[in-house]
């Protein structure tokens, strides 16, 4: 009676430790892109107005730049197939100069990444959100 007990718990234990597996895969491989968007978007450096002095990113090229670097790295290294139902959105601000310390010290970029994710065992949906964000600080 013992043995017929221990199985299914067995099997109910296995099937979330390989949830919990392939959640935190799927989240780390999210962190990873989120990661390499926000650093290619913030090597959009807006070389006319460095050369004045003052360190800035093109905002626009920012932003194409970090979107599609992360969805590269989605489609080239995730484990599952619902890349296309992942919801990238990057911000790319400078620093605002006169308005009273709002806004980022340095030009920053932010990636954040949404995806919605069944779970191939216990058939949860959970939803998996990253943030990155780099920056360019000048040297001193």
């Amino acid at each position: 009676m013992v043995r017929f007990v221990r199985a299914p718990l067995f099997l109910i234990v296995a099937a979330l430790v390989l949830d919990v597996a392939c959640l935190s895969v799927v989240r780390t491989q999210l962190q990873c892109a989120a990661d390499h968007g926000a650093l290619a978007g913030v090597l959009e450096i807006d070389f006319e107005l460095l050369a004045s002095g003052v360190c800035s990113v093109n905002v626009e090229a920012a932003k194409a730049a970090s979107h599609a670097f992360a969805r590269q790295n989605l489609l080239l290294n995730m484990i599952t197939d619902k890349v296309t139902e992942c919801d990238i959105l990057v911000t790319a601000q400078n620093p605002c100069a006169g308005t009273g310390g709002e806004g980022p010290e340095y030009p920053t970029v932010t990636v954040e990444i949404t995806l919605p994710l069944t779970l191939p065992l216990s058939r949860i949906v959970r939803t998996i959100k990253v943030r990155a964000a780099a920056s360019l600080v000048p040297r001193p």
